[in-house]
């Protein structure tokens, strides 16, 4: 089962490598990164909660995937994977 650090830490990179500092980046800098798209979302729900946005799971679908693959371009190993 991955953890929430599991999700964002990049390819080949270990859990347990800290940085200079003693803590690890992807601990505590990953969430930051990917905070824009986290507002989006929040965004698109309120929106279909209003009513402004039609209730469509099929438009849902659509909008998820494109920030999906906006957040990957953006963050490139950084970005979520589930």
């Amino acid at each position: 089962m991955k953890t929430v650090s599991d999700l964002y830490r990049p390819p080949g990179v270990s859990a347990d490598q800290p940085t200079p500092g003693g803590i690890s980046l992807f601990a505590w800098g990953s969430p930051f990164l990917s905070l824009p798209f986290d507002t989006l979302r929040w965004a698109y729900a309120a929106g279909v909660q209003g009513g402004v946005i039609p209730r469509s799971l099929l438009a849902s679908h659509k909008f998820d995937l494109s920030l999906v693959r906006a957040e990957q371009m953006t963050l490139g190993p950084w970005a979520r994977r589930l």
